[in-house]
């Protein structure tokens, strides 16, 4: 079966932008102090990231753009797939999430507009590859492996 182009366009954008909505008025709360949001009123740095259970080509770019042409403060919105949000992770260990992030949207060159593949593959490999913690379970995992009779 064959599905119209130009619907899935009309609704993955829908979706994104009300991804992107829900996280800029989330920051919009917090700001003006929302009843409700009291735990965090010590926030003053937020950094949005919405995240997309599949990768979404040009997420960073066409489709922030195209959701920003209705409200521009869209473009503090980072896009990434579940599958990008673990690499990121890998990245975690010696720096800040958001450090990255942050990194990432004031970048001189087009890293803002970069799909989040892209970005980490231009990072380089991680400088820690395996957090200790998940080290040591793999350890404790392979261990406990026997021979299966045959």
């Amino acid at each position: 079966m064959l599905g119209n182009l130009a619907m899935l366009g009309a609704d993955l954008k829908r979706t994104l932008e009300a991804g992107a909505r829900q996280l800029l008025t989330f920051r919009e709360d917090l700001r003006i102090g929302l009843r409700g949001l009291e735990a965090l009123s010590d926030i003053r740095d937020i950094k949005l990231l919405l995240v997309t259970h599949d990768e979404v080509p040009w997420a960073n770019w066409v489709i922030r753009e195209t959701i920003a042409q209705s409200d521009p403060t869209a473009r503090a919105v980072h896009i990434c797939s579940i599958g990008d949000f673990e690499n990121l992770q890998r990245y975690c260990w010696g720096q800040s999430p958001y450090d990255l992030l942050a990194a990432k949207r004031l970048a001189s060159d087009d890293a803002s507009f970069q799909d989040f593949g892209d970005w980490l593959y231009g990072l380089g490999k991680p400088g820690t590859p395996d957090h200790p913690a998940l080290a040591q379970a793999f350890s404790e995992l392979s261990s406990a492996w026997t021979t299966l009779p045959g």
